[in-house]
């Protein structure tokens, strides 16, 4: 048995897969880490060949998860990294070391179900990013802004009578209240962020959404793509087969 983490900012998800690739569970949690927190599909687990992670959260998370697989399951879990070259993808960051291993693996998914065409990848979790990759699998570069409940918290924490519970997203008209002017604003910066990706690729790509709000900002701004809540997962895969 195989069983995979993405460990983000915010959430842990998980899945436990067969040598052959067959999803047996999978789920997620908010933490912490630890035996009590371990959901019931995995406390059944006796044994695993490999643990399998990607993580961007804070170094001390890795550490405990080590610890974590070490005393549950007596394996010693591989940590992916980001490469310059993989899987048939050329990195476009100067430093491939500096780009997160999260944007990579989806990176790497995406291309892998889009062979010989373009791919944008939008990924709508703590943060919003955007990757782009070219036909010949040459990583354009991307783009990172604050994500949804991080526009939130800024607002409600230093912005005055401005307390906002959720968007309600899609429309790009002047609000001619609060909340509208509010909403309507943040679906304009993000259809400001998705347009003129064609004419940076060159063609029109594939789009692939991913994360917690990825859904709600796909349909807002009516992208003609795949969401796929697993991307890093299936990244990971691909990765460290």
């Amino acid at each position: 048995m195989l069983l995979d983490f993405d460990c983000g900012n915010t959430r842990i998800k998980w899945r436990l897969s067969e040598e052959g690739g067959r999803v047996r569970a999978q789920g997620a949690w908010d933490g912490p880490l630890g035996n009590a927190s371990l959901p019931p599909d995995l406390v059944a687990v006796r044994s695993l060949e490999r643990v399998r992670v990607a993580s961007v959260a804070a170094p001390e998370l890795g550490v405990e998860l080590v610890t974590l697989c070490r005393s549950t399951w007596s394996v010693a879990p591989e940590f992916a990294r980001t490469h310059a070259v993989q899987c048939g993808v050329v990195n476009g960051y100067q430093d491939p070391s500096r780009m997160g291993v999260d944007r990579w693996l989806a990176v790497l998914a995406a291309a892998s179900r889009s062979p010989r065409r373009a791919v944008a990848v939008l990924d709508c979790g703590t943060t919003i990013t955007l990757d782009l990759v070219r036909a010949s699998g040459h990583h354009v570069g991307g783009y990172i802004v604050p994500g949804l409940r991080l526009f939130r918290e800024g607002l409600n924490q230093h912005a005055h009578r401005l307390l906002v519970d959720r968007f309600a997203l899609g429309d790009h008209r002047a609000g001619t209240n609060t909340a509208a002017a509010i909403s309507n604003g943040v679906t304009c910066m993000l259809r400001g962020l998705v347009d003129g990706v064609d004419a940076q690729l060159g063609e029109s790509p594939e789009w692939y959404v991913a994360g917690g709000d990825g859904r709600d900002v796909m349909e807002a701004l009516r992208l003609p793509g795949r969401y796929c809540p697993d991307l890093v997962l299936d990244g990971l895969a691909l990765a460290m087969p």
